[in-house]
């Protein structure tokens, strides 16, 4: 594994998603906690500042980690980060995400 480095970090009533850069213009979100429309929709600026503010991102993957729960908060969370990366050229991975999200995410973006 590349070593990685925790640039920042976005957090709403629970919700968290980490931002780390790893080697070879790859940026980790690693979401974790209770992802609820009550708890609020943490913002995309840590992603945004590591594509627009550093080294160019090649690939931008999201990584559940310790996520309690979920609904379309965490959909529109990732699909504002991901239109970020993506049109700033970056691949965006999202394999990792529950089904039902990936789902929903698809059909978000087509």
């Amino acid at each position: 594994m590349n070593p990685a480095k925790a640039t920042s970090r976005a957090t709403a009533a629970g919700a968290r998603a980490d931002v780390l850069r790893e080697s070879g213009g790859v940026v980790r979100v690693r979401l974790s906690g209770r992802w609820a429309l009550g708890s609020g929709l943490p913002p995309t600026d840590a992603v945004a500042q590591e594509i627009k503010g550093g080294p160019p991102v090649a690939r931008l993957v999201f990584e559940p980690a310790g996520l309690d729960e979920w609904d379309s908060t965490l959909v529109a969370f990732v699909f504002g980060a991901a239109s970020l990366a993506a049109g700033a050229g970056a691949d965006v991975d999202v394999s990792a995400l529950p089904a039902g999200a990936r789902r929903l995410l698809d059909l978000a973006m087509a």
